[in-house]
């Protein structure tokens, strides 16, 4: 089975609003999450991306910060409350040893998945994690939030 790893803040969740609107266009929904913080997300964008899991085309795992409180935003200021995915990897269990724990997790857990795995996280555009891409491995960065091109490049990959 192929898995999506997905993380929230810069995925989903912008947090440059005002310069989105002049990037991407589009309709944002706005919302304060159970925790407090202000969240900006597309609807579509993220409808689309939770297709990939609902056709079978990948496993929708969780890789961020978020870790369980993911779901709770996900069925609450999404408004997906059928939805509950695993969280592929917890910041507790790696952060002592590695300045960005997601790296870890996907090291120890993905490097040699056997399946197609798409990682998809902001905090990739602020490194040179290209070690991980081939045929089996799609890194997606988004700036300055998961698009329609994104989107069409993972659609790509996982049905090639």
């Amino acid at each position: 089975m192929n898995v999506m790893l997905v993380d929230i803040d810069g995925v989903f969740n912008n947090f440059v609003r005002p310069k989105i609107d002049l990037f991407l266009g589009g309709e944002f929904s706005v919302g304060k999450a159970h925790t407090g913080h202000e969240i900006a997300w597309q609807p579509e964008i993220l409808d689309r991306l939770l297709s990939f899991h609902d056709r079978g085309l990948a496993e929708w795992r969780w890789l961020t910060t978020w870790e369980d409180e993911a779901d709770i935003l996900l069925q609450g200021l999404f408004n997906r409350p059928e939805r509950s995915f695993e969280v592929a990897g917890r910041q507790d269990d790696h952060s002592a040893y590695h300045w960005w724990w997601k790296e870890l997790v996907v090291k120890d857990n993905y490097a040699d998945y056997d399946g197609k795995v798409v990682w998809i996280d902001d905090e990739l555009n602020y490194s040179n994690r290209d070690d991980y891409s081939s045929d089996t491995f799609l890194q997606v960065k988004p700036y300055p939030c998961l698009t329609s091109d994104d989107l069409d490049n993972i659609e790509r990959f996982l049905t090639s």
